[in-house]
């Protein structure tokens, strides 16, 4: 598919971003429309072949499982985040690279360019000595990490030159910057093309084998004859040994069914025996120590594979819990708590106000502890309002009551404001508010000048 350059701005083309988009879920959304002339049918659904630069480039992301996924709708593009390591801001520009290769194991190549004062051709080795090379109008520039549209600049593809438009000359210091996208052949018939002459190779080997083997054969065949003749004459020999041979052999042989037997009743035991240990051994069946069996239930030691994987009634040896009740159990007995009452809470109900184990609560519990937490301190600091009156509206339109010591961010003014008198009366009075002021720092000693005054004293 065509490379697609799709360019948004923040509070333009996208809403502004009043927090960070970041992994976490809820928050790793972005959803924008088509541009004129896009439609879902001309963006490829191969994983890994899409790119996002922000801010002129200083992030740069293939669509994989560790950075984010794109999926386009019949009428917009919906791109997820799942990096833990970065996040996207409110930028200014936000550039995606569509069908930028034409398979994952596809590359790309940076320049960076320092500019000299009305420089606008580009070409040659750049500050990092690193060769402009251009195939195509697979390309995108920045100056100073501002994106150039394709009409800023033209391209010279026999000579590997960039120029830029006269309005758009760089001046002396701009940084200028280049992505320039290739993709590999058809991997596909290269790899056919490698396989192919790897078993012209390998038949042509084993060609030349069989041949030296047949060769080979036609001399064996004649020393084969000779030693035939001797071969015969011994057979008659051997025939009179075998037939003593066989007479002592069916008397071994009884001996060997008898002992047989004895082992085959061994064996039958190991395998099933239930009702106790094996004949002339401590030891127990395996289908004792899977499913239960006289001498390994609730044995010192013991306990069958099944009880410890599922009972939750007793100990298994006496001593310990299965992995069932130490899971989900609500035994007395186990005085450490399962793990679902130490998820949810403690006691038969898996109350989170019911303690787990010594005085110690539940996850859930301080859960619910955290978000009181919250709703407590939406109490105290109200927002971002325009004023006193707006503050104290929005406050009580929402059943809660003005105190003092109460918090709002004035954006007329810039400033953090505090309630000092709360407000009393009919209709909506406003209490008396003041502004933290900004303390001036400038005076202080600096952190180096008060850590050497405190080793000197």
């Amino acid at each position: 598919m065509t490379i697609l350059i799709t360019k948004y701005k923040t509070g333009i083309d996208l809403p502004p971003l009043t927090t960070s988009l970041n992994h976490l879920d809820g928050e790793n959304s972005l959803t924008f429309p088509y541009k004129s002339g896009d439609n879902q049918d001309t963006f490829s659904t191969t994983a890994g072949v899409h790119l996002c630069f922000v801010n002129g480039g200083n992030l740069i992301l293939t669509d994989d499982t560790d950075t984010f996924t794109v999926a386009f709708g019949a009428s917009n593009i919906s791109i997820t985040w799942h990096s833990r390591i970065n996040s996207l801001a409110d930028v200014d520009d936000v550039v995606f690279v569509f069908n930028a290769f034409a398979k994952p194991t596809s590359g790309i190549t940076r320049l960076k360019y320092v500019a000299t004062s009305g420089q606008t051709v580009f070409s040659g080795n750049d500050a990092n000595g690193t060769a402009l090379s251009i195939q195509d109008s697979s390309i995108q520039v920045f100056k100073n990490d501002n994106f150039l549209d394709e009409s800023d600049y033209t391209l010279d593809l026999p000579n590997n030159r960039v120029t830029l438009s006269a309005p758009n000359a760089a001046a002396a210091g701009d940084i200028v910057s280049m992505f320039v996208f290739s993709s590999i052949g058809d991997q596909t018939a290269l790899d056919n093309a490698t396989t192919a002459a790897s078993d012209s190779a390998t038949a042509a080997a084993a060609s030349a084998t069989a041949a030296a083997s047949s060769a080979g054969a036609v001399n064996t065949g004649v020393t084969a004859s000779a030693n035939s003749a001797t071969a015969s004459a011994n057979s008659a020999t051997a025939s009179a040994n075998s037939a003593t041979a066989s007479a002592n052999s069916a008397s071994t042989a009884s001996g060997h069914a008898t002992t047989a037997s004895g082992h085959a009743t061994t064996a039958q035991n190991y395998a099933v025996k239930v009702d106790g240990a094996i004949p002339s051994t401590s030891d127990y069946s395996s289908k004792a120590w899977a499913v239960g069996g006289t001498g390994v239930d609730g044995s010192s030691g013991g306990g069958a594979a099944k009880d410890w994987a599922t009972d939750t009634t007793n100990t298994v040896d006496n001593t310990e819990y299965s992995a069932k009740e130490y899971a989900i159990g609500t035994q007395s007995g186990n005085t450490n708590g399962s793990a679902k009452q130490w998820a949810l809470g403690g006691g038969n109900s898996f109350s989170p106000s019911t303690a787990v184990s010594g005085g110690l609560y539940s996850a859930k519990y301080w859960a619910d502890q955290a978000a009181s937490s919250v709703a407590n301190f939406d109490e105290k600091y109200y927002g971002n309002y325009a004023n006193d009156a707006a503050a104290e509206n929005a406050h009580e339109a929402a059943g809660k009551t003005v105190t003092v010591g109460d918090l709002y961010f004035n954006t007329t003014l810039n400033a953090v404001r505090y309630c000092q008198v709360a407000p009393s009366g009919s209709g909506s009075p406003v209490g008396t508010w003041q502004s933290i002021a900004q303390q001036d720092l400038s005076g202080f000693p600096t952190a180096g000048f008060t850590i050497a005054m405190s080793i000197a004293l």
